[in-house]
């Protein structure tokens, strides 16, 4: 069975070019015109990137996983080092089958309710796979649309460091900058907390500070939203031994009476981070049973993932370790 490389459905109908629906080119493309095949070379592109990032010294996903900017011209994907309207990221030799993992931890994201920009699985000029996501701060034109500010950025002044490390706080102490930063928009918080919880179901354990940004209008004042998700990675899948979250759930090196029995995260640490927040339970306990419900969903989309037998084999290991931990009951 075919499957389109960016919504992962089945291909049914006659399509311009081949494992891509029609309307999902123009989605991410603007048009039927523009040739899926990216004109960039994968030894090019990690010669580049390598110039580019010779003072790169953290080995970890986002450390390795190479980046470029891409952009239309003349209804071809080309690669750019300013302007671009997307991201590429190809797997490295270290992790394999990691653009494929962050598509499919995407696709599943969004099935969850999770805003996404568009994103998909695209061939290099060598036929290399790749992972290509678009940017959603900027119109087709390249325009700039919408201001983005991750969490380092956002939490600095209030830390009085020059800078923050990325890792270097608590999940409960961002949603407080979050409150303050959005004028206490629940909606803003409720989606951060999803994200967290989302990132820890489908083994994201790298959702740090500039994974978590926040958006407003050229001229706005005050953050209005989140931004569409993204960088929504399995890592753990490649990192054994990986912590289940990129930062500490709680501020003050704190943890509930359930991880401490338990040894885990379950779903009353994050119903417990809620009303540390002051903030309702209900949308968290809702979407918590929304997560549940989409499990087998989630299997099969691994299933039938392009992901070797053996991660898949591991994805769902893990996935039903983390499936009964939020189903866990008192």
């Amino acid at each position: 069975m075919s499957r389109c490389l960016i919504c992962s459905n089945e291909l049914k109908d006659a399509s311009k070019y081949t494992n891509y629906h029609d309307k999902c080119l123009i989605t991410m493309f603007g048009s039927i015109k523009v040739n899926p095949i990216i004109d960039v070379n994968l030894a090019e592109f990690k010669s580049e990137y390598i110039s580019e990032h010779r003072d790169c010294i953290r080995m970890s996903i986002s450390g390795v996983q190479l980046k470029k900017l891409a952009k239309l011209e003349d209804n071809r994907v080309i690669g750019t080092a300013k302007g671009g309207l997307y991201i590429i990221k190809p797997s490295p030799e270290e992790f394999t089958d990691l653009a494929i993992a962050e598509h499919l931890n995407m696709l599943m994201a969004q099935s969850s309710g999770i805003k996404i920009p568009p994103v998909g699985l695209f061939r290099l000029n060598d036929q290399s796979l790749v992972y290509m996501i678009k940017r959603f701060d900027k119109d087709m034109n390249g325009a700039q649309i919408l201001h983005q500010e991750d969490m380092t950025s956002i939490m600095q002044p209030i830390s009085g460091k020059v800078t923050i490390d990325k890792y270097s706080t608590s999940y409960e102490e961002v949603l407080e900058s979050i409150s303050d930063a959005t004028d206490q928009k629940l909606l803003v918080l409720y989606e951060t907390i999803k994200r967290v919880i989302f990132s820890y179901f489908t083994l994201n354990g790298d959702m740090h500070l500039k994974n978590i940004s926040l958006i407003k209008g050229r001229i706005s004042i005050s953050y209005s939203d989140t931004s569409p998700g993204y960088d929504f990675v399995p890592s753990s899948l490649y990192i054994p031994g990986e912590d289940a979250l990129a930062l500490d759930l709680f501020k003050d090196d704190e943890f509930s009476e359930e991880y401490e029995a338990l040894g885990y995260f379950t779903r009353y640490d994050f119903i417990q981070l809620a009303h540390r927040l002051k903030l309702q339970s209900k949308p968290i306990e809702k979407y918590i049973k929304a997560l549940i419900k989409l499990y087998p969903t989630f299997q099969q989309m691994i299933k039938e993932s392009l992901l070797s037998d053996d991660l898949k084999e591991k994805y769902l290991a893990l996935l039903q370790r983390r499936f009964n931990a939020l189903s866990y009951t008192k």
